[in-house]
């Protein structure tokens, strides 16, 4: 299989801005608050006046508006983040926000306050802060393993791979080296290493029952990604149909599930699978991407409703749809100028392997020669800084 299917294939996978993203940290940092099999998924991108949840404001849970205590606080933030995971509402992302913010965590537990934040930034696409955050901390705390996975993997997507390789090795020695095994495949996928991630992956397949249930979806989110970059579609579907029953509330679950039914010439599927997202922008880019693949006629109040999203999310100045907006204009408007631009914007936020291989496929379909030269270097780096 040549490199340009293999990007192709790659980038219409994953197109959600925090598919496997979330579930690759946070289904292993679980392990350490007993939130096991409930990670954080692709936060949505509301139109203003869709579904006001009055009722989960930040601080409803603390009885007569006093502040709570730590371990309220982390409590609280937890179970944001948790909704956030089933329903992909920003606002939840929000709320452990405005909580987290008036709380004194920092002081009374601040290793617990760096790991909240930490995730807190991820999901906010603002991976150098997370690690940065974090590696001061995890010089005292080393013994943490779920610390050193989660630092690996905020440094893998702010493009910083030899610092992630680092910090996976961190990880086994803190005590999870088969963990730490599954963080290194990450690894060799971001590096460029497909055959490589993809045998290592088949290696370690039949560990992942070993694993505690919390962190076997993220493994298997890993071999699933893996499979499908190495163009064995209907082998990561299988894996992704195994953690999605581990794991049946996680919506970065099902997106990428679609992306790859899609794939595989199942667009069918689809639609059965996001029946309870359709208030979720990132699963009405895949309805309508299936739809255009079955041969439908576009609906237009479906592409009126994203398109719509899409500018209310540029309008709040913090605009995590890049990398759906990117894939919709590429392979729904067939627009890949405005594709480019959207996938270079999305990358110099993030630089997972879905995101390198989406901005090239963007670069290639409007033959922008530049860019592809600078990916081409910036693999270049990468590949010699793994290999030192």
């Amino acid at each position: 299989m040549n490199d340009a299917t293999c990007n192709d294939r790659r980038a219409r996978r994953i197109s959600a801005g925090m598919a496997f993203c979330v579930v690759a940290t946070l289904g292993v940092v679980a392990l350490a608050w007993n939130d096991r099999g409930k990670p954080m998924a692709a936060v949505r991108y509301d139109l203003a006046d869709e579904h006001i949840l009055a009722e989960n404001l930040a601080m409803a849970p603390i009885a007569g508006g006093r502040t709570p205590t730590a371990d309220e606080a982390k409590e609280i933030v937890r179970g944001h983040l948790r909704t956030l995971s089933r329903t992909g509402d920003s606002r939840f992302l929000r709320y452990a926000i405005s909580t987290l913010e008036a709380t004194d965590l920092e002081d009374s537990a601040p290793f617990s306050y760096r790991m909240l934040k930490a995730r807190i930034l991820q999901a906010e696409h603002n991976f150098d802060a997370a690690a940065d955050l974090l590696g001061p901390a995890l010089v005292i705390a080393r013994e943490h393993a779920e610390g050193w996975l989660l630092l690996s993997d905020s440094l893998h997507r702010a493009g910083r791979i030899t610092e992630a390789r680092g910090a996976c090795l961190k990880a086994a020695l803190a005590g999870m080296p088969l963990l730490a095994q599954w963080c290194g495949i990450q690894i060799l996928q971001s590096a460029g290493r497909t055959p490589q991630a993809y045998d290592a992956s088949r290696r370690l397949a039949g560990s992942i029952a070993q694993l505690p249930e919390g962190a076997q979806p993220w493994a298997l989110s890993i071999a699933a990604d893996a499979a499908a970059e190495a163009g064995r579609t209907e082998e990561a579907l299988s894996h992704l149909e195994a953690a999605m029953s581990i794991m049946p509330s996680t919506l970065a679950l099902r997106l990428a599930a679609a992306d790859l039914m899609i794939e595989a010439g199942h667009p069918g599927d689809v639609a059965a699978l996001l029946s309870s997202d359709a208030d979720n922008t990132s699963a009405l880019v895949r309805l309508a991407l299936a739809g255009k693949a079955l041969g439908d006629p576009p609906q237009s109040a479906l592409v009126d409703r994203v398109e719509a999203s899409f500018e209310v999310a540029a309008a709040t100045g913090d605009d995590l749809s890049l990398r759906d907006r990117a894939i919709w204009q590429l392979k729904f408007r067939n627009d890949a100028r405005a594709a480019l631009d959207n996938a270079l914007a999305n990358w110099h936020a993030q630089k997972a392997s879905e995101d390198t291989a989406l901005l090239r496929e963007a670069a290639t379909a409007a033959r922008d020669r530049q860019t592809l030269d600078m990916l081409d270097e910036w693999q270049a780096r990468v590949l010699t800084a793994d290999a030192s």
